[in-house]
């Protein structure tokens, strides 16, 4: 069994997505949500 090599390889996916969701996420949700919802 080669679950740690597996789980060090899934938790720097998520890591990576995560960080991109969160740069990437904000952009667009900031750039959809008008500017009246942005307090």
């Amino acid at each position: 069994m080669k679950d740690t090599g597996l789980l060090k390889l899934y938790r720097k996916y998520i890591v990576l997505i995560e960080s991109l969701i969160s740069n990437f996420g904000i952009n667009i949700w900031y750039g959809v949500t008008p500017s009246s919802s942005q307090v």
